[in-house]
């Protein structure tokens, strides 16, 4: 494990280790507010591109950018070769991607098996996915997504891969609130998936898109699953 002592904050770029099964967390003390790594909107905070499993934890990632017109991750990019990605409690905010994924990007079939735990994603920005873009077989619970910002689909979560089994490997949220989050000019300002998607325990509330007859919290092209979740002022004008 790595650990980050509460400072006031690191000015970090950082590109992961060719090594398997490293944490990054806050160390003593820490809180997800009080350990800050802002990527001076210099390129994306972490970059993770080996054939390794990682972990995150107990953080701040805010002021990442990444500028690939092909891929993305303002906070986290993350290439195809990963194995594994798991964040607990980590507050992503004020990250941005001119394509994919402003907080985190899923290269390839990188998401499957990974996990979000506990974390909170706020005011990220990307054409796809304001908060994240994966393609399936990724799990998030108890985690906030609030007013973050899509210009084409998926205001806070975009999901694009596409299973043989339509069936399997759903993206999944249990105990998720989606709230505020907003696209321009697309569908789906909470939601947009190609993949199937399970939803348990989780609230869509308040999310808007401008374009009328698009979706405003939830949109899903293939198998789906809802269960004790509630939809509420989720609106599409235009």
């Amino acid at each position: 494990t790595v650990s980050l002592e509460p400072i006031p904050v690191y000015y970090e770029n950082i590109v992961w280790p060719n090594v398997s099964g490293i944490t990054l967390a806050g160390g003593v003390g820490a809180t997800s507010r009080n350990v800050i790594i802002d990527g001076g909107a210099a390129g994306s905070i972490i970059t993770i591109n080996q054939t390794v499993s990682a972990s995150i934890q107990t953080l701040t990632l805010r002021n990442g950018s990444n500028g690939d017109p092909d891929q993305g991750g303002g906070a986290i990019a993350v290439g195809s070769a990963v194995t594994f990605l798991g964040l607990t409690d980590v507050f992503v905010t004020g990250n941005a991607a001119d394509n994919k994924g402003g907080a985190i990007y899923f290269g390839g079939d990188s998401a499957v098996g990974s996990w979000i735990e506990n974390c909170y994603f706020s005011n990220n920005q990307a054409n796809y996915g304001g908060a994240i873009s994966a393609s399936y077989n990724l799990y998030i619970a108890g985690t906030v997504f609030d007013s973050n910002v899509a210009s084409v689909n998926g205001g806070a979560i975009y999901a694009a891969g596409v299973t043989v089994d339509n069936n399997a490997n759903p993206i999944t949220l249990d105990y998720v609130v989606v709230s505020y989050n907003y696209i321009s000019n697309g569908t789906g300002a909470g939601m947009y998936s190609l993949s199937p998607v399970y939803i348990s325990n989780s609230l869509f509330d308040s999310n808007r898109v401008t374009i009328s007859g698009t979706t405003g919290a939830l949109y899903v092209s293939g198998s789906f699953t809802i269960l004790t979740s509630s939809f509420n002022n989720n609106v599409s004008t235009g």
